[in-house]
């Protein structure tokens, strides 16, 4: 296993950007108001990174290590783990495994493992061989391949192609827990009230959350009790941002409940990335847009943000709302503490973002050419 060390200042920055070698490779701001470190990014990897998740383990929690969880990062051929954002060990994966170019992970709480998936390569140059694989881990550093099953249009058979592009777990309905997830076409969602479902278990159809388009990220709204899908449709040669709703209501074998879809207000391309807290606060972000909304079906668009930022990754926590990506030249940062009302704009970040999630007080974001970028409020 390989590991680097991203440069840390956690405080006023006690390197200059001129002197950005002499930091190891990384970089920092100095301190504003409410902030604590604003931008600090290290390329252990020159593999983009596409996805990135925390989680906490039982197992860590039961060695004494409460609180502590453990960052989850993966991009072409590469998983790399991390229990403080800050030190980053890049696993050595089997190598009797095919090469997997992974474009999402997940946490499963109940469960208390990742799930990795993306397309098998078929050669060096990146070309897919048109299968997938999925992966899980227990603790983030030792993985094993998952066996797929299902019928087609299950989640396991999405999961398969590496087009799964979300899965939370609800704990509203019946008496189990139940386990949302939503492919890429069409944003076709299906459930299971298994505890904890297997890849091989049987997923109910939930409906279809953007019918005639695409879906690019799922979240759960826990306050507000909603399923929220975010992607694109195309109509006329224009692509616009899709946000789709639901409840929950279950019945086994079938949806008591459709999906209310709506066009991305201000919308002028598809939405790449939702996120949402437990107070009911969700953002959505997609290139020159942020979305924001603290109640059903009540989306608006964000001001203060420049209208050339490209943006992929989002998350909002401790009142904190993030969206990042690039404005074409560099790696841009926004950040918001009141809701999205009022931005601050971190540019050059060093990282062209891709995901973003949140833990131990921490939001990291992770991109191109191995990029991790750390923003941590007061």
């Amino acid at each position: 296993m390989n590991k680097a060390r991203l440069f840390g200042a956690w405080g006023i920055a006690s390197c200059a950007l001129a002197v950005l070698s002499a930091c190891g490779g990384g970089s920092s701001v100095g301190s504003e108001p409410g902030v604590r470190q604003a931008r600090a990014s290290y390329h252990i990897t020159t593999q983009d990174l596409k996805s990135v998740a925390y989680g906490e383990l039982a197992g860590e929690l039961a060695g004494g290590l409460a609180g502590v969880g453990r960052f989850v990062a993966v991009g072409n051929k590469t998983i790399l783990t991390s229990t403080d954002a800050d030190t980053w060990t890049s696993v050595s994966l089997p190598s009797d495994w095919p090469a997997i170019a992974f474009t999402h992970v997940f946490f499963d709480d109940a469960a208390q493992r990742f799930i990795a998936a993306g397309p098998k390569l078929k050669n060096d140059q990146g070309d897919w061989d048109g299968s997938s694989v999925v992966v899980s881990s227990s603790d983030g550093q030792n993985w094993v391949q998952e066996k797929i099953s299902g019928d087609a249009g299950d989640p396991a058979t999405s999961l398969m192609w590496g087009q799964v592009v979300g899965l939370v777990r609800t704990p509203f309905g019946d008496s189990n827990p139940h386990y949302i997830a939503v492919a890429a076409d069409k944003g076709s969602a299906y459930y299971s009230d298994a505890a904890p479902p297997k890849l091989s278990d049987k997923w109910w159809w939930m409906g279809d959350a953007v019918n005639g388009g695409w879906a690019s990220s799922l979240a759960y709204d826990s306050k507000n009790a909603r399923l929220v899908v975010v992607g694109g449709k195309q109509s006329g040669g224009q692509t616009s941002g899709q946000i789709s709703e639901r409840g929950l209501g279950w019945a086994t074998g079938g949806k008591t409940e459709n999906w209310t879809v709506q066009a991305a207000p201000d919308s002028r391309a598809q939405l790449q990335q939702v996120a949402c807290n437990s107070e009911g606060e969700c953002i959505a972000v997609g290139a020159n847009q942020v979305l924001t909304s603290t109640a059903k079906a009540d989306w608006r668009a964000a001001t203060g943000i420049a209208s050339a930022h490209l943006l992929f990754a989002a998350q909002v926590a401790k009142g904190w709302m993030v969206a990042a990506g690039n404005d074409g030249n560099k790696g841009v940062l926004n950040a918001s503490n009141d809701g999205g009302k009022t931005w601050r704009t971190f540019s050059d970040t060093g990282v062209y973002a891709n995901a973003a999630s949140y833990g131990r007080g921490i939001f990291v974001v992770v991109g191109n050419k191995g990029g991790i970028l750390r923003f941590s409020p007061q």
